[in-house]
């Protein structure tokens, strides 16, 4: 007959091996959509329906914030709410690894709103995205934070609120992000003649 204590492990054990694997098909998951690049028509539908709701709800809204809030949707819908939260909670923190399945999360960020600057800027401006991208190392953090670069270099204004948000909560950021950032708003502004 089991105990109280070995029947515990059990369900722990159980809970584990459910989590571990929501945790691998949420990585499928993402996978799957970054690569086959269903999220903008999703986007573009969620963006249209809340256009109308507002409307019908007589809330105003700028077409910047109706933007900002589809993409948020967005990436809530294209992530369960869990793995949403945890890989956002994995992507502020400043930790030099970007792993495989945030990359991935980012690329689908990325390939949604480069042209619709103010809604990647909102994103990365929330959680302190931008700076712990800009803390992050390897192959495919310097991808996704070149592709971010790009998409704000016509537009200094941005590179430069981003760069005074991050001074504004310096202290709480690593030592490194100093330098880093430095250089990052150097190489924003590099071919812009003021």
């Amino acid at each position: 007959m089991l105990d109280f204590d070995s029947l515990k492990d059990i369900v722990e054990e159980q809970q584990l091996r459910e989590k571990l694997k929501a945790e691998i098909d949420y990585k499928m998951a993402l996978d799957f959509i970054s690569k086959s690049k269903r999220v903008l028509p999703l986007y573009k539908e969620i963006r249209k329906d809340l256009g109308e709701i507002l409307h019908q709800n007589e809330q105003e809204r700028d077409e910047d914030e109706i933007d900002v809030l589809a993409y948020q949707m967005t990436l809530e819908g294209v992530a369960t709410k869990l793995g949403y939260n945890s890989t956002m909670k994995s992507l502020s923190s400043f930790d030099s690894q970007l792993l495989p399945h945030e990359q991935q999360f980012l690329k689908i960020a990325l390939d949604m709103s480069e042209k619709k600057v103010k809604s990647l800027k909102g994103f990365f401006y929330g959680f302190d995205l931008f700076p712990a991208l800009l803390f992050k190392e390897g192959k495919g953090a310097d991808e996704c934070l070149e592709r971010f670069s790009q998409a704000l270099k016509a537009h200094p204004v941005n590179s430069f609120e981003l760069a005074l948000a991050c001074l504004t909560e310096i202290d709480s950021f690593p030592k490194e992000i100093h330098q880093k950032l430095d250089r990052w708003l150097a190489g924003q502004l590099s071919s812009f003649n003021f």
